[in-house]
């Protein structure tokens, strides 16, 4: 092909696109101010025939004498923001709802320009509409409510002629101003902030970011770090700080300057460009008696709001709450790395997948379930107290500390924020130690508990199997304590009966449960190899005894602790703590929950006695009814469990019973005598406490098993 045919054909090709590019510039430059082919046929049913949200930079609203002038302008992001004619931020949520309720607005019907405009009130609407879209601006009056749909009024699109609009847009469009007042009261983000303070209620509680770079609270001249739950309440009151309402200006001062107790919000954004917030809390607001007054007095706009009265608990808060007595700030998923060292040992443990490798004292695996129980001790231990006004040369850490356990973040890196570090200072006779947190530098005071696991032993990451034998193995089971003492015995073919107390029949699936639990047992966390006398094994308060095939295991408790009680085997070194659900399994009444329990067919009649008031319920006649609602709750009378062996106790009630009933049956022909005592919480469990006067024992039972029987007319 000779070179003036390609440079024709090429020159064809650059005449098409620039014919193509000033076709786009004249679509975008010239078009734009005008309604399209394409947007008039695709909205041919509504009322505005193009609407370019995007391009929306105005609106106005003309009630009455109340206009509400909405402003689009970008923020530094980029995105769109709202605004109110004095500068005041428009609550999003509410200018969407306009805009939506706009686009898809579409005409009841057209009306004939010949109608009288005075009679349908487009001679002066009561409500006028101005957009601003680009090149293109609307201009909507609507007037007088038409005859229907119900809730319609006329309108008028200037150029387009009379029409009539139904009532969802009539609605949106009489919204008064305070629809599109910005909600939110609160000016900044935690996020964006250097500090603030709480004037109000106790001393000023002020917070400022640590050096270690979370949040910190000045507490006795040191700034110490914030409990992370309590401070997390705070900054979720600060986003509750939404206002339900906009009382007038004048009676949101008077209520707040009649309230008892006032709040007062001090906060310094970061850097130096923008004003301090400052905002005032208290009172009761007018006409809404579960909201408080809560006002904005910086920066401009400033704004009063009704607000949820929960906000002020928070709010309202001692500095002493906001203090974290947690000794380390981690979660056990946040661990990455343990490092304890103490008196020349050293416990190593990384996080290894879903599990965890041992570097120290030796190296290999550990159980998933125990190297993740060890982190969670870690997590929970807490403090006593952070010491006020603490000197460390005062608890021991003038010199070398005696131990100093290192917990590493996962995913830190080596930043300053990678790890967390306290180190162990001196002890006291009464039981006590101190430590103290590096990154803040408060000196904690802890239970000797709570230091013990601060201190390296091999212990800690043994398998918390303290039992591990077949159920169907055990003989004979043995519980002695303050509140159960019961002998179980299983035979051969593995029936349960109770051997003490002999007078009480067993329940089987409870005897199986117990069996089960201590056959398998579980310890919580392991926290030393022998016994130190600080335990309570001197004289322990509890045993578990399990008789096997050929031998015996014995489990005795000591003192109460974090989580549970101290434990240990009789035939085993080794002392940990056992669940505190584990120990009130192990101390529960495997006794019979079946002896109110009646079977319908059998009843015969039943006499109640209530207030000193007697009836008696039988089949047939007036009484049938409550008769067939009483028998219907015997047969389901199924306890809680026992409560106690021996007589009535008398904070149960049964001096001056709810009720007292006698269950007649065809046979036996002996009655069943129930009295039912006060109500009470049993085991978490709402119960009232019950009795059978042939039985020397008191029970509990679900309330909602005796409630048809109390309220029987």
């Amino acid at each position: 092909m000779s070179a003036p045919v390609r440079f024709r054909r090429h020159a064809v090709t650059i005449a098409m696109a620039a014919l193509a590019v000033l076709l786009a510039l004249y679509l975008y430059v010239v078009d734009r101010g005008r309604v399209t082919t394409s947007e008039a046929e695709a909205r041919k049913r509504n009322l505005f025939k193009a609407y370019r949200r995007g391009e929306i930079s105005e609106l106005v609203v003309q009630q009455g004498t109340e206009t509400i002038r909405i402003v689009k302008r970008s923020d530094d992001a980029g995105g769109d923001m709202y605004y109110l004619e004095d500068g005041e931020v428009a609550d999003t949520g509410a200018v969407d709802k306009l805009l939506s309720a706009l686009e898809f607005a579409t005409p009841e019907r057209r009306v004939e320009e010949a109608l009288d405009r005075h009679a349908i009130g487009l001679d002066a609407p009561r409500i006028r509409l101005t957009i601003s879209m680009g090149s293109i601006t609307y201009r909507l009056a609507v007037g007088g409510p038409a005859p229907s749909p119900p809730g319609a009024a006329y309108a008028e699109l200037q150029g387009e002629g009379p029409s009539v609009v139904g009532k969802e847009l009539v609605a949106e469009l009489g919204r008064p101003r305070d629809a599109y007042r910005g909600r939110t009261l609160v000016p900044y983000l935690s996020t964006t902030l250097a500090e603030f303070s709480l004037d109000g209620g106790g001393p000023t509680r002020r917070f400022v970011h640590g050096a270690w770079g979370g949040w910190g609270i000045e507490y006795q001249g040191r700034i110490v770090r914030v409990d992370r739950d309590v401070f997390d309440k705070l900054l979720t009151s600060f986003a509750d700080m939404r206002a339900e309402a906009f009382p007038e200006q004048a009676e949101a001062e008077r209520a707040l300057a009649e309230a008892a107790a006032k709040i007062r919000l001090t906060m310094i954004p970061e850097g130096t460009s923008l004003p301090r917030g400052f905002i005032e809390a208290g009172g009761d607001c007018p006409g809404k008696v579960d909201d408080v007054i809560v006002a904005r007095r910086e920066p401009a706009p400033k704004k009063a709001g009704c607000v949820v009265r929960g906000v002020m608990d928070a709010l309202s808060m001692a500095a002493e709450r906001f203090v974290d007595r947690q000794v380390f700030s981690l979660r056990a998923d946040e661990m990455e790395q343990v490092a304890l060292e103490a008196g020349g040992q050293k416990l190593e443990l990384v996080r290894l997948g879903v599990g965890w490798h041992m570097r120290a004292p030796s190296d290999g695996e550990v159980d998933a379930d125990v190297g993740q129980g060890f982190a969670r001790t870690l997590q929970d231990l807490s403090a006593e107290e952070v010491v006020a006004l603490a000197r460390p040369e005062d608890f021991g850490f003038s010199a070398a500390p005696r131990g100093r356990a290192t917990l590493t973040k996962v995913g830190a890196g080596d930043g300053p924020l990678a790890s967390e570090t306290v180190e162990l200072g001196a002890e006291t006779s009464d039981g006590f130690a101190y430590a103290r947190r590096l990154v803040d530098g408060a000196v904690l005071k802890l239970t000797r508990d709570v230091a013990r696991a601060l201190v390296p032993s091999g212990f800690a990451l043994r398998s918390r199997k303290v039992i591990d034998e077949a159920p169907a193995r055990i003989r004979q089971l043995s519980i002695e304590s303050a509140a159960v003492h019961q002998v179980l015995r299983r035979s051969s073919s593995g029936e349960w009966s109770l051997d003490e107390p002999k007078s009480l029949a067993v329940d089987p699936r409870l005897a199986d449960d117990l069996a089960e639990a201590l056959a398998h047992m579980r310890a919580d966390r392991w926290v030393a190899d022998e016994d130190d006398g600080s335990f309570g094994f001197a004289h322990p308060p509890a045993s578990y005894q399990l008789d096997l095939e050929g031998r015996v295991i014995r489990v005795e408790t000591g003192r109460a602790t974090s989580g549970g009680v101290f434990a240990r085997r009789a035939d085993q070194p080794g002392i940990f703590v056992l669940p505190q659900a584990l120990q009130r399994l192990f101390e529960t009444w495997a006794v019979d929950r079946s002896y109110f329990m009646v079977e319908a067919a059998s009843v015969r009649q039943i006499r109640l006695e209530k207030g000193g008031e007697r009836r008696v319920l039988e089949p047939a006649g007036v009484h049938a009814e409550p008769f067939e609602v009483a028998r219907a709750a015997l047969a389901e009378a199924r306890t809680e469990g026992m409560v106690h062996l021996g007589s009535a106790r008398k904070e149960e009630g049964f001096d001056k019973p709810l009720l007292a009933l006698s269950v007649m049956r065809a046979a036996p022909a002996k009655a069943i005598e129930i009295v039912i005592g006060r109500g009470d919480v049993w085991r978490d469990t709402n119960v009232f406490y019950v009795r059978r006067r042939d039985i020397d024992a008191t029970f509990a039972m679900a309330k909602s098993k005796l409630r048809p029987l109390l309220e029987l007319r």
